[in-house]
C-alpha cells in the first residue's frame, strides 16, 4: 500500500506561484534553523553540569546541534530577522489594524512552519476579518524580509547588510 505525503502549506503556496524561490528558500531555512534549536534541547546533547559554586552551568548548549554554517546562518539572517518578527504584529503585516496585545509575526511563523491548521492560525492571530482570512500575505511578507536580510531579495535597488 502507498501512502501518499501532503504537501506543505508553503510548498503549496510556492505551486500555486504566491511565493517565489526566494520564499521557499527562507522558509527551509528558517525552519531549519528551529529544528536546530530543538535538537539542541534533547537532555543528552545539554547535560546538567554544576559549577562548584553550586550555580547551574549556562553555556551556549541551545546551540550545540548548530553546524559553522547554522550559526553563521542564525546570527546573520535568523536572529536579525527575529529581531524584526518579534516586534511585527502578525496583522500589521496582513495590513489590518493591530492592538498592542496582537500576537507577533514571530510566532505565527513558528507555528505556520510547524504545520498547524490555518483556521486555528486565522483564530488565534486574529487574521480572520468578515470571513476572509488574511493568513497569506502574513506568511508572503515575513518570508520576504528574511530574503531581503539574506540578500536574496535586493530592496529598493539596493543591497541591505546582511551583518
Amino acid at each position: 500500500m502507498t501512502h501518499s505525503v501532503r504537501p506543505s502549506l508553503i510548498e503549496r503556496l510556492y505551486r500555486e506561484d504566491f511565493l517565489d524561490d526566494h520564499h521557499l528558500d527562507a522558509a527551509r531555512e528558517i525552519k531549519a534553523t528551529i529544528r536546530a534549536f530543538e535538537r539542541s534541547l534533547f537532555a543528552s546533547r545539554n547535560p546538567y553540569q554544576p559549577r562548584i559554586d553550586h550555580q547551574p552551568y549556562i553555556s551556549d548548549w541551545h546551540f550545540r546541534a548548530f553546524s559553522p554554517t547554522m550559526m553563521d546562518i542564525y546570527h546573520h539572517r535568523y536572529r536579525p530577522w527575529a529581531e524584526v518578527m518579534g516586534t511585527t504584529p502578525a496583522r500589521k503585516l496582513a495590513g489590518l489594524n493591530t492592538r498592542l496585545d496582537d500576537n507577533n509575526s514571530l510566532e505565527f511563523i513558528w507555528d505556520f512552519l510547524a504545520e498547524k491548521p490555518v483556521t486555528e492560525l486565522t483564530k488565534k492571530y486574529r487574521l480572520k476579518v468578515k470571513g476572509r482570512r488574511y493568513w497569506k500575505p502574513v506568511v508572503k511578507k515575513s518570508l520576504h524580509i528574511y530574503a531581503e536580510i539574506a540578500q536574496w531579495i535586493i530592496r529598493d535597488g539596493i543591497a541591505q547588510d546582511a551583518a
